[in-house]
Formats: structure tokens, C-alpha cells, sequence
């Protein structure tokens, strides 16, 4: 059998991969706003980012279900990291990518097919990783609180992509 069963990486999703992977969790909305724009920079690649941010949210689940909630070769500063923590900071990034450029119509138009592409690709499949790992987390009592931060914000998020009509119609509500 000349081709191997796993394809490597697009080279766009190899980047961000590699920018994904020197972020921690709670990482500031500056660092978020920057990778975000990174993207929408780069948005003729949208096919690469939307691969690398689903190759992300999988490394995510399938790292942690091996792992009984330990990630697999992580840097050491992300090995305690919670995997909904995790998930959420991709989703917060997903929503910069979103909303970026909502003041200048240009700009929003121009990325249109860029929310389009990591919307049909990442995004259910990262809401649908959350919904399943904060439902797990909410038997302590500190994961519960936490599980309903993250509803919250989901929710806000998705409130602002309605208000900015970020996907030009009901694509994900």
C-alpha cells in the first residue's frame, strides 16, 4: 500500500497548530485578537485553518479520552489544563476569527468565506466537544461552576454572531 492511512497536515494547519500549541488556557484576549487576526490575514487558506483548528479540537478529546483526562505529549504548562478550558480558549478564538472586522464592512466581507469554511468544518465539532466535556466535569462541585461560565459565554458568543449576522443566516442556531 503506497499511501499511509494518516495525511499529513496542510502546511497552514501545521502553523497554526503550532501557534495553538504556545497557548495556555487562560491567555489573554490581546494574544487571542492577534492569532485571530493572523487568520483572517490569512484567510485564502481557509481549508489549512480550518483543518488545524479541527486537528486541535481533536487532539483535545482523543488526548484526554487516552488519557483518563491527561493530555498526551503536551508541553508541561498545559498537562493540567483542563480539557473544557482548553476547548473554550479555541472557541474564544473561533469567535475573534468571527468577529473581527464587524466596524468595517470591507474587512467582514472579505473574511466572509473564511467563517464560513472553520464554521462547517471546527465549529460543531468543538461545540459538540464542550457540551460533552462540561457535562462529564459537572460532577465537582469547582468543574460545575465552571461548566456554567463557559454556558454563559457560548451563549453571549453566539448572541454576537446573530447581532453581527456572522454567517449571513441561521447556519449554526
Amino acid at each position: 500500500m503506497s499511501s499511509s492511512s494518516k495525511k499529513k497536515p496542510s502546511l497552514y494547519a501545521r502553523k497554526l497548530l503550532d501557534k495553538l500549541r504556545t497557548l495556555h488556557s487562560n491567555t489573554s484576549l490581546e494574544s487571542r485578537q492577534t492569532l485571530a487576526n493572523w487568520m483572517v490575514f490569512n484567510r485564502k487558506k481557509a481549508e489549512g485553518m480550518a483543518e488545524g483548528m479541527l486537528l486541535a479540537v481533536n487532539s483535545v478529546t482523543t488526548a484526554t479520552a487516552a488519557t483518563d483526562g491527561q493530555p498526551l505529549s503536551s508541553p508541561p504548562q498545559q498537562q493540567q489544563e483542563d480539557p473544557s478550558a482548553r476547548l473554550m480558549l479555541l472557541l474564544r478564538i473561533l469567535h475573534q476569527v468571527f468577529i473581527e472586522g464587524k466596524d468595517d464592512s470591507d474587512t467582514f466581507q472579505k473574511s466572509a468565506q473564511l467563517r464560513f469554511t472553520l464554521a462547517d468544518v471546527a465549529l460543531i465539532p468543538l461545540l459538540q466537544a464542550l457540551a460533552i466535556n462540561c457535562t462529564e466535569a459537572t460532577a465537582a462541585a469547582a468543574a460545575a461552576e465552571s461548566s456554567e461560565q463557559y454556558h454563559a459565554q457560548v451563549k453571549e458568543m453566539i448572541d454576537q454572531w446573530k447581532e453581527y449576522s456572522v454567517f449571513d443566516g441561521p447556519t449554526v442556531w
